[in-house]
């Protein structure tokens, strides 16, 4: 173990609060954090605060803190899995709750949703992480400043969820924004005046799209059925409040999800739009090389069958014959496109 002399872990805490119970909290060093774990493993709860630890759980030093909270073998492996899905599970006394957040940090995509889990147990929340997480961060600001942060150890828990959800909503709106603009593009005919290049970005626009609301929903889906699952508990670790703002949290993941539903399916409506607006020009212009085609057909017969070097060939000697052949070959040009007027070819 990483430990000092006085058995504090030394890596792996990012911040621990003890919560007031009205919105604020105190900064725990990790020596005030280790006692207050150590009173809680020794049944000193009574009057207690409610503590939040954040952790990094790719540190090595974090399974020191998981082992002096207490935390079951299972429920820590769960914490510390490479991969994970959105999911809300008991463990014995606790509950471990894996979230997704939006992935602001730099050079990653935000559609790449970045995990935070949490081990909640009456009197104390522990969230683990990899890469840092605005969420967690605002909330140890609010704490700091004394209100607006979780009032208790189930609060962090609804707050966080909320939070994480709530930066999610600009993002499905701005899927929503491109959608709009695209199926604008297709249904007003753009494709007909669009040069190839134009068109081949719009289409690569379109799969684009498709693609991160693939992703997106691939994680919300499974968190609305996790907080949902949390709103649902019973007995439950929550208060009444809470609760309300988990079943709250989970009715607007519910609607992100049902829009990115949407936006899925218009990007394959558009698709289709931008297919057969390009099927449709491609035929007109076949269509146009096949009449072009019909017309010089017939004149390249007699002009090949003129053009034969053998002996007989009508007008060989007559001064005006080329001026009768232009004029003959005018002349069926003519008729060839009145014919095809009646025939509704052109």
């Amino acid at each position: 173990m990483s430990t000092t002399d006085n058995d504090v872990p030394t890596r792996g805490l990012v911040h621990a609060f003890a919560l007031d119970g009205r919105g604020g909290g105190r900064p725990l060093s990790p020596a005030q954090t280790a006692a207050a774990l150590r009173d809680r493993s020794a049944g000193q709860t009574v009057d207690a605060p409610d503590l939040w630890l954040h952790v990094d759980r790719m540190d090595p030093g974090v399974q020191d803190w998981l082992d002096l909270a207490g935390v079951p073998p299972h429920a820590a492996e769960a914490l510390l899995a490479e991969e994970t899905r959105p999911r809300a599970d008991r463990f014995a006394d606790g509950l471990v709750v894996n979230l997704r957040g939006l992935n602001v940090n730099p050079g990653m995509e935000a559609s790449d949703l970045i995990s935070v889990r949490a081990w909640t147990v009456a009197g104390m929340t522990i969230t683990t992480r990899r890469y840092p997480l605005r969420s967690t961060r605002e909330m140890a600001e609010a704490l700091t400043a004394g209100s607006g942060g979780p009032r208790d150890s189930g609060g962090v828990i609804a707050d966080l969820a909320d939070r994480l959800v709530g930066r999610l909503r600009p993002e499905v709106d701005r899927l929503e924004d491109l959608i709009d603009d695209l199926e604008d593009e297709a249904l007003a005919g753009a494709a007909d005046a669009r040069p190839r290049e134009g068109i081949r970005k719009a289409r690569a626009a379109l799969a684009e799209l498709r693609r991160e609301t693939i992703a997106f929903r691939r994680y919300m889906a499974p968190q609305r059925e996790a907080l949902m699952r949390l709103a649902g508990l019973d007995p439950s670790p929550f208060g009444h409040v809470d609760r309300l703002e988990l079943r709250e949290t989970a009715d607007q993941l519910t609607r992100m999800v049902e829009d990115l539903d949407a936006i899925r399916e218009r990007t394959l409506l558009a698709q289709s739009e931008w297919e057969a607006r390009i099927a449709e020009r491609t035929d007109r212009t076949v269509y146009l090389l096949t009449i072009l085609s019909s017309v010089m057909l017939p004149l390249g017969f007699i002009t090949g069958l003129l053009g034969v070097n053998v002996a007989g060939i009508p007008g060989a000697d007559d001064p005006a014959a080329f001026l009768l052949l232009c004029l003959a070959l005018g002349l069926l040009v003519a008729v060839q496109f009145v014919l095809y007027r009646r025939l509704r070819w052109i």
